[in-house]
């Protein structure tokens, strides 16, 4: 999605994005939409912030003006670097050296790369200018283009420049028009008598809502299966690690929960594909995992590297307390063996119809297992959840009274007020239908459409549906985090509706994902850094204990928690940290990305790998709930790696 922000200049104007429009749209200046370029401007009225706009990967600037003071070297915008750090990434104006437009860019290592384009600059002329960026993934790489075109029928002409790194080293920071910034920085970087119109600023970025898909942002994820145990949600997903054009990575799997929908933590691998002998280690396919009488049993499908086929393993935890803890393993082969393989089905006739297995245990403990590519199968698992009995039933999915049309894969069943529900995915790209019936064995009778294919996104689709605090929610996946494409892919969530007769209406993608929390983060508590609602730049690794963490930190990334209740007030913050560079620092601000700062954690240098430290600051008296967004400052990149948090009422 391409966010749009028109800018005015007006002394203490109230900062906000918008769609369309002119200045007037700020409540701004002259009615011809030119404004006067003019030193004596306020800087706060000419600071606009770009929420939630991801202006690393791309951007794209375009505005007119005329310069009429050509003495000296003069700044038509500027762009901050960090948060509110008087150095700008991004500057745009008059070279009085070369007599044309330039644009110059300073990337995360501090190198300035200068362009310019356009014919000479004269007093009064008018020139359109654009300024675009692209980051390229693969080279680490990005590419900037200057292009100017003189509004007198002069030639367009254009310059490029290939730097280090993202487009923009930082997606938040405030954009200065027309003038120099205060404080200091240097003076001959001002606009004197000129005039500016049709500002425009874009780039690839989310919207400023109350809630946030997709749910997981420190990963590319596919095939959520998600499932409730005790007062938690955990949400199964197989990693995408594929690179821009390249087949589908997923080299294991990893397991999320949640005791509120919004705040989600990492819990790491708990399987590789690779820990089974001769299985493709890039092919963690769609899996489920389900708990029973304190066991924790991960179903799986993997294909073979000797023959091409695909089989399906299972793996149940071992037997001891912890187990109903750590419903996300380890796991280990409960079988040694295929519980289920190709010579047992031929509906489709191809090699890969034995994917994407999902268990469903019915009221009267009975479970049942459904899969299928182009096929759908259904066996009686035993009560040991890893044998079954009876014959594998073979469902006729080209029977258009109880499928529709064009079942591909991805069943997924579960029973509400006595209806026995199976979605699955159909066509390709793929939407998502549904079917029911009174017995999890059929007959099924076609419901519709739950959700339609995107028409911008993934390719495929793969449904989760579970009841969670009284409320039933939709687990799907799209192409929505940056850089994302058809296998890089990302998983939401939206609230699961039913009408009166248990039908289920058209669902639509929603950005805001779930609006409200249903818990209670308690920030009193120890909080493991990798729980999250929102984050940018950040990794999540996993240690050869199994700890979880934090790492990859760099200068400007963040973490985001929802709906943190402080209840009476919060008087020291402390966290866990190891691996510190010389210069880091925690900055904490409430309710939004560049909200009120109510502290700032150093985090000092650290000498060897581990052990993890605690650091600690003060922080304001802050009380009630609030979004929490930790920021993370310093020089360079790598600056930590971070383990948990806290706050304290002392």
């Amino acid at each position: 999605m391409a966010v749009l922000l028109v800018v005015c200049i007006e002394a203490g104007a109230q900062d906000r994005p918008v769609t369309k429009g002119g200045w007037s749209d700020f409540g701004a200046i002259a009615a011809d939409s030119v404004v006067a370029l003019d030193c004596s401007e306020a800087a706060a009225g000419s600071n606009s912030p770009l929420f939630y706009t991801d202006m690393r990967t791309t951007f794209e600037v375009s505005f007119s003006a005329c310069f009429n003071t050509l003495l000296t070297e003069q700044a038509a915008l500027c762009k901050e670097g960090g948060r509110g750090e008087l150095y700008a990434d991004l500057t745009v104006g008059y070279d009085p050296s070369t007599e044309q437009i330039f644009a110059e860019i300073k990337d995360r290592n501090g190198e300035l790369h200068r362009i310019f384009a356009g014919e000479r600059v004269t007093k009064g002329r008018w020139f359109d200018i654009a300024v675009r960026s692209q980051y390229n993934p693969k080279r680490k790489r990005s590419t900037l283009t200057l292009t100017v075109r003189a509004c007198d029928n002069g030639a367009e002409a254009s310059q490029s420049v290939v730097y280090k790194g993202y487009a923009l080293p930082y997606n938040v920071s405030r954009w200065v028009v027309g003038h120099g910034f205060p404080g200091g920085f240097p003076n001959s970087l001002q606009v004197r008598n000129g005039r500016m119109r049709d500002l425009a600023i874009e780039g690839t970025g989310r919207e400023r809502i109350p809630g946030q898909n997709p749910i997981f942002t420190d990963a590319f994820t596919a095939d959520p299966a998600c499932t409730v145990v005790g007062d938690r949600i955990y949400a199964f997903v197989g990693e995408d690690k594929a690179g821009v054009g390249g087949w589908f990575n997923m080299p294991h799997w990893v397991a999320y929960s949640s005791s509120d929908m919004v705040n989600w933590t990492n819990h790491g691998v708990v399987m590789r594909a690779a820990d089974f002998p001769h299985a493709n280690p890039y092919g963690a396919w769609a899996a489920q995992m389900v708990g029973r009488d304190g066991k924790y049993y991960f179903y799986v499908t993997l294909d073979d590297t000797r023959n091409g086929k695909y089989y399906f393993y299972i793996s149940p935890v071992g037997v001891i307390v912890l187990e109903s803890e750590s419903p996300y393993g380890p796991f280990k082969d409960a079988l040694g063996r295929q519980l289920i393989h190709p010579d047992m089905t031929n509906y489709s006739g191809h090699g890969w119809e034995d994917i994407a297995p999902t268990v469903f245990i019915d009221d009267d403990g009975q479970a049942y297992m459904y899969w299928g590519n182009n096929a759908l199968y259904c066996v009686k698992l035993n009560e040991d959840m890893v044998s079954f009995s009876g014959d594998i039933i073979t469902f006729e999915i080209k029977d258009r009274e109880a499928f529709g049309s064009d079942y591909e894969e991805a069943p997924w069943i579960f029973k509400r007020n006595g209806i026995y529900y199976l979605m699955y995915a159909a066509h390709v790209p793929e939407h998502i239908y549904y079917a029911t019936s009174t017995s999890p064995l059929g007959p099924w009778k076609y419901g519709g459409v739950v959700m339609k294919a995107f028409e911008q996104g993934s390719m495929g689709n793969h449904p989760g549906v579970a009841e969670y605090k009284g409320q039933w929610y939709f687990f799907y996946m799209n192409e929505d985090l940056p850089e994302g494409h058809e296998k890089r892919r990302a998983v939401n969530i939206i609230p699961l509706i039913f009408n009166e007769d248990g039908s289920i209406p058209e669902l639509k993608h929603s950005k805001a994902g779930i609006a409200r929390s249903v818990g209670k983060l308690d920030p009193y508590l120890d909080t493991q850094a990798e729980t999250i609602a929102w984050c940018e730049g950040v990794d999540v690794a996993c240690d050869s204990t199994r700890r979880v963490y934090v790492t990859k930190i760099d200068d400007g990334d963040y973490i985001k928690i929802r709906e943190a209740d402080f209840a009476a007030g919060a008087k020291r913050f402390e966290a866990a940290v190891a691996n510190a560079a010389e210069s880091g620092a925690i900055e904490l601000r409430i309710d939004s990305i560049d909200g009120p700062v109510i502290g700032v954690c150093p985090v000092g240098k650290a000498h060897g790998k581990q052990p993890w430290t605690q650091v600690k600051t003060k922080v304001s008296n802050v009380d009630g709930k609030h979004d929490l967004y930790l920021i993370f400052k310093g020089e360079g990149e790598n600056l930590f790696d971070f383990d948990s948090w806290r706050f304290t009422a002392k």
